[in-house]
């Protein structure tokens, strides 16, 4: 029986200085996503990561850096 929380999870972190151009998290185009999507699917089908799980996601972290410190935000299953 698969555990329920064997879930193979891909992480795109991003980080800015401001938000002059937006969010970090709003750099993660739909290009962007597509890119780690196919990524993604190249690491899964490499025989050397053939481990069982119960699903995927791709999660995202956004860490903004400003005069007040990093401010981190987690955003699970982003797409």
């Amino acid at each position: 029986m698969l555990d329920p929380n064997r879930t193979i999870v891909f992480v795109e972190v991003k980080t800015r200085r401001t938000t002059r151009y937006g969010s970090p998290q709003e750099a993660v185009t739909v290009r962007k996503r597509l890119r780690l999507r196919r990524a993604g699917v190249q690491w899964l089908l490499d025989p050397r990561h053939r481990i069982t799980h119960n699903g995927v996601r791709f999660d995202v972290i956004s860490i903004l850096l400003d005069a007040s410190g990093p401010t981190v935000n987690y955003i699970p299953e982003a797409f």
